[in-house]
């Protein structure tokens, strides 16, 4: 058993790496053996879990990071599942989203950008750290075209960039949030004698998932990812009023739903006046070119 939190990896939808090894020798060995119910090896898991958690009053590395994404993406897969009916609504997001990342501030991390598509009819749009973005098919049903997809996608790139993510687990306790995500992982699927050892420590993954997913980022981080996304467009060619105008549309449709992103992000016109847009004028053609791709590639239903 490498880790508790490994056995997330081995479950979700996003299994085949381990956590890398961060050796610790000093967590909770008073309280381990107080249980009276572990073996030595399961001893070792969660001293291996305890390396994690000193770390974390260091920062993460790029590598961790990614690691931690995958278990916060493994939490998000197992509330809203992947809608895999059409593999080449994925792969077209991915290869839009990519183009993004690549004149982004950050368009090189440890295991790559990667991009999928929640089954469910919730608009809403998650970034989790270390590289993970997903986007809802309720979402991608208002979206006119291209130029307001690849604000949606630059703005959640922003927010990774920028570590909203990693400083949003930081200010809850990371050391905290790792023993969290590694009850999940017991909790589900591990034996009964982990999670009553977990449970010693008093922490529930819903903490974790609120903290990031539900309650979202603060005010000045969504503005920051918005201004983040305004450039990283201008950058990349598409237009920057691609994004004003996803805001105007999500404005639309704002006062009869609820939930996702209209719970976690601050009202479309606010967000609208603090942005600055950069000058920038793109090419009409290419953008005709990509609105036309748009309606080939992403038929939502």
């Amino acid at each position: 058993m490498k880790s508790l939190l490994f056995f997330i990896f081995l479950v979700s939808p996003l299994n085949a790496l381990a956590w890398p090894d961060l050796n610790i020798k000093d967590l909770g060995k008073e309280l381990v053996g107080s249980t009276g119910i572990v073996s030595g090896s399961q001893v070792d898991a969660l001293l291996e879990a305890g390396g994690k958690i000193s770390e974390s009053t260091k920062g993460l590395t790029n590598e961790q990071e990614y690691y931690l994404g995958r278990s916060v993406s493994a939490l998000i897969l197992k509330q809203y599942p992947l809608y895999t009916a059409e593999p080449s609504q994925t792969l077209y997001l991915n290869q839009v989203g990519n183009a993004l990342a690549a004149k982004s501030a950050v368009p090189e991390i440890f295991g790559g950008y990667h991009f999928g598509i929640l089954d469910t009819d919730e608009i809403n749009a998650l970034s989790a750290p270390g590289g993970f973005i997903f986007v809802s098919r309720g979402f991608l049903k208002i979206v006119p075209d291209e130029e307001a997809l690849a604000a949606i996608l630059a703005h959640e790139i922003g927010h990774i960039a920028l570590r909203h993510g990693v400083n949003a687990i930081s200010q809850a306790k990371l050391s905290e949030a790792m023993l969290i995500l590694g009850k999940e992982a017991v909790s589900s699927y591990g034996p009964t004698e982990l999670n009553a050892l977990t449970d010693a420590f008093g922490a529930s993954v819903d903490q974790v998932f609120d903290t990031l997913i539900k309650s979202g980022y603060s005010r000045s981080q969504e503005y920051e990812a918005d201004q983040f996304a305004a450039n990283l467009l201008a950058k990349t060619g598409y237009s920057v009023k691609g994004l004003p105008v996803m805001l105007d549309q999500l404005g639309r449709v704002s006062a009869d739903t609820r939930g996702g992103w209209m719970d976690t992000h601050p009202a479309p016109n606010k967000r609208k006046g603090e942005l600055a847009l950069p000058k920038q004028t793109a090419a009409p053609e290419k953008i005709a070119i990509r609105s036309a791709r748009f309606k080939n590639a992403l038929k939502v239903g």
